[in-house]
């Protein structure tokens, strides 16, 4: 006679039951993707929103610096002048707002992705975040910025010329002109017979 044992049917990690069992707690099945809580992958999303915030501001800034020389090398150095090379900091920005923009899509309740990359892109941008402010900086203390463009907001109000005497005069002189022409006797004289 052989003994009969229990088996385990129901869904794996299931808090139900099966008819003949306790739910089963070993699975061979791949479980899904670990998420963050709610306030951790918050946290991930905010500090990928202000790093990408801070790379923007200071690549705005780096265009004001007034060497265009080394304006140029800290573009190539960062990435600005080639966004698809992964090992610069344009590259982690693009890569991290497509991460965050994924985030929005999803909604509050998703939230940040606990597993790839994104995590690792967080703090990535941040320490180059670091490093191209400070090179921009030391830029800006060493050669100065362009002025920025003047925007003219006061304006000289120019006298208007009044044409009111030249319009007298003028209708005087054409006047004077029907006269005269009529006192020689260009208008109304007969032609000879």
């Amino acid at each position: 006679m052989h003994a009969l044992g229990m088996a385990r049917i129901s869904a794996p990690r299931s808090t139900r039951a099966s008819f003949f069992s306790q739910a089963a707690v070993d699975s061979f099945s791949p479980l899904p993707a670990p998420r963050l809580a709610l306030g951790q992958a918050q946290g991930y999303y905010d500090s990928a929103k202000a790093a990408i915030a801070q790379f923007d501001s200071t690549a705005a800034l780096l265009q004001t610096i007034a060497n265009a020389t080394v304006r140029n090398q800290l573009a190539a150095q960062y990435g600005l002048t080639n966004p698809a090379d992964n090992t610069k900091a344009m590259y982690m920005r693009n890569a991290l707002a497509y991460d965050v923009s994924v985030a929005d899509q999803s909604g509050a309740d998703a939230g940040f992705p606990a597993t790839g990359p994104a995590r690792g892109r967080v703090s990535a941008l941040q320490n180059f975040d670091q490093q191209f402010a400070s090179d921009v900086q030391n830029a800006e203390n060493t050669y100065g910025v362009l002025p920025a463009p003047q925007t003219i907001t006061n304006y000289v109000p120019v006298a208007q010329t009044d044409y009111t005497a030249v319009y007298i005069l003028g209708a005087a002189a054409i006047g004077l002109g029907i006269v005269v022409a009529g006192y020689m006797g260009l208008f109304g004289k007969k032609a000879a017979k």
